[in-house]
């Protein structure tokens, strides 16, 4: 093949290996940390769902848009999806280190209703 289909494939490859050591690991990060134990099992699974789903859809959607856009066009869309998740962290997660379950579930108020 031409220069131009390795760069992509490789540009694909590091993509994915960049998101599963990157934003593909948060959510693991992130549910551990946020989810309250009493809907932890069913929160890992929508957040993990959700993020194989949009793992699925960039690989799946890849290839039409590097045909319709070409490379330059493909990359800044998804650049631009990367700059959208990351103002979206930096404005709506909270920083938890060192915080206690319970007081992250004070911040976000959430009510236990067995109680």
């Amino acid at each position: 093949g031409s220069r131009q289909d390795w760069l992509a494939v490789l540009s694909l490859l590091l993509y994915i290996s960049s998101f599963s050591l990157g934003c593909g690991a948060i959510v693991w990060i992130i549910q551990g940390e946020l989810l309250p134990n009493r809907i932890r099992g069913s929160g890992g699974s929508i957040t993990s769902g959700f993020n194989w789903t949009c793992s699925l859809l960039v690989t799946g959607s890849f290839q039409f848009m590097l045909n319709t856009f070409e490379g330059v066009g493909t990359f800044l869309f998804y650049a631009g999806v990367c700059a959208f998740g990351a103002i979206f962290v930096l404005t709506t997660v909270p920083e938890t280190m060192g915080m206690e379950l319970e007081a992250i579930e004070k911040y976000f108020k959430v009510r236990d209703k067995k109680e």
